[in-house]
This record gives C-alpha cells, structure tokens and sequence, in this order.
C-alpha cells in the first residue's frame, strides 16, 4: 500500500485508536494490539458519512484467543527492537464496510490494521496480512527502490488506481500461475500495482520461504525480486537470518 486514501486497504484507518482497555501486549511497549475501540472518538467525521459510510463490527470474544497465538507467531520473526522502532500498534475488527463493500486490512501512521472472522478466515490468513501491512509500514518509513524492483516485471500492473479500482470491480480473475512466474509475479492480486506486489512478496518470505525459494529457483524474475526484498530488510536491520 502507498498513498493513505488511495488503496482500498488503506481506507481502514479509521478504526485506529483504542476507546477500551482491552489491548495486550507481547512484545515491546511500544507496540500494543487493540480489540475494542470507537473509530469515531479521534478521526474525521467524514469518513463515516457517504460515499465512504464506513462501519465496524468488533471481534468475538472467541476470536481474541486466536489474536494473541498470531500475533506473538508475526513478531517473533521479527530481530529485537525492530518492532519497537517501527510498529506502533496493531488493530483488529471482525467487519469493516467502506462504500459499501469489505476489506481485509490495511496500515495507518505506523499502525496495521486487519480484520478476522474465524467463521471463514484463518490464522494462517492473519498471519500473511499483518505480514503484507507491516511490509507497507516499512516502506513508508523507508526508501524502497521501485526502480529496480519494476526492472524485473516481465508485464505491466493491472491497475490504474493503485489497486483501488482493481479490488472494487473484483478483478481478481484466474491466470496460469506459472504464467505469473515467469512475468516476475507471485500472485494475480500482486500484479495490481508494486506496493501490492511487495507486499505479496513479504508474505511469502515471512510465512511461506520455502515455497518462495521454490519458485525464485525456477523464475529468474521472481529471484531478483526475493533478493531485492531481502536487501531491503536487511537494510533496515541485518539481524534477520537471511541476511
């Protein structure tokens, strides 16, 4: 995700501050997960009224138990004080409607924010999309070169509003995924736009590596992608164990 606003992931910024004291933190102080909170209490008015019309439903109290596993299972893969630095918070919330339509997750001003229902998501889900956010995060923060990673595209990005337009008319249709392969991308969603490209990537190195090496082993592109994308963690922190 790149520019606030823009993506449809991005639009879940309005259900970042904590109302409740229901939070728990793993981890660093810094970085605190947040289960209840009214979206209304600290961010514009705005976007809850049309066209945005944005509503929440909170999570399960079932669901919290799952929270806590995934949650510690992400930052772990994490080095030491790298969260600290770099996250501020994590969100949760069972539902989130904007235009009508639901999203899955986002980041805002240091924060991910995703939505889980264990009625139909997973753990495994969760897992990749505070991955997939976290990866945003970092990149607003620092420098990522979209030069060299576009370098390795074997086909132009789909979308003409940064992915917005790409998940609002459901063109997530079926390719030949060895297709996307070879055009340097790892899934269909991934060739909307580069940031969600990237972050599909990250994804993959954090909860699926050896299905990622698997394919870089095979795809030229897709290796110059995953090198780029090691390089620029280990820019920010070389403790990771592929640096």
């Amino acid at each position: 995700m790149r520019k606030k606003l823009t993506i449809s992931l991005i639009f879940f910024i309005c259900v970042a501050e904590v109302l409740s004291a229901v939070a728990y933190s793993p981890v660093a102080r810094a970085t605190t997960v947040h289960y209840n909170f009214n979206p209304k209490y600290h961010f514009p008015q705005k976007w809850f009224k049309p066209p945005i019309s944005a509503k929440l439903s909170h999570l399960s109290s079932g669901d919290k138990s799952d929270m806590k596993k995934v949650v510690k299972k992400f930052l772990s893969k994490y080095p030491a004080g790298m969260i600290d630095k770099n996250l501020r918070g994590i969100y949760f919330f069972k539902v989130l409607r904007l235009w009508n339509r639901k999203f899955g997750g986002s980041y805002w001003s240091g924060h991910v924010l995703v939505k889980y229902d264990s009625s139909y998501n997973t753990p495994g889900y969760l897992l990749k999309a505070l991955h997939h956010e976290f990866s945003s995060v970092l990149m607003k923060k620092y420098h990522f070169n979209t030069s060299a990673w576009t370098a390795n595209n074997g086909d132009s990005y789909t979308s003409k509003d940064e992915g917005k337009d790409f998940l609002l008319t459901g063109q997530d249709g079926q390719r030949e995924m060895a297709q996307l392969f070879r055009e340097g991308f790892m899934t269909v969603y991934g060739k909307c736009d580069w940031e969600n490209d990237v972050n599909i990537y990250a994804e993959y190195l954090f909860t699926r590596p050896a299905r990622l090496n698997y394919i870089a082993g095979r795809h030229p592109r897709v290796l110059a992608k995953v090198r780029l994308l090691k390089k620029y963690y280990c820019g920010i922190n070389n403790s990771f164990d592929f640096c």
